[in-house]
């Protein structure tokens, strides 16, 4: 394993699925969670977090969304993620 000054770094895995991925989250946790059942399937933010992209920065946030708007991303986020859930 390849030294660093503070810690060291281990592959654990390449070319994962979803599973590898949470698998990965565990071992970062150390102890964390074990078993697959108290997983989540998949993250909804809260509606407080939601904002559009920055203009200026492709990394950053801009205005936060609110309102009837932030209810229907949300909605569009909860189907998708279902819709990709469902189909594995």
């Amino acid at each position: 394993m390849p030294a660093l000054d503070h810690g060291f770094v281990r592959v654990v895995d390449y070319m994962g699925d979803d599973t590898s991925i949470v698998q990965s989250a565990r071992v970062s946790y150390g102890k964390g969670t074990k078993q697959v059942s108290t997983d989540k399937e998949f993250y909804l933010p809260s509606p407080e977090n939601l904002a559009a992209q920055s203009s200026s920065n492709r990394q950053g946030r801009g205005d936060i969304i609110e309102g009837e708007q932030a209810k229907e991303v949300l909605e569009l986020l909860k189907n998708d993620a279902e819709r990709i859930y469902d189909s594995f």
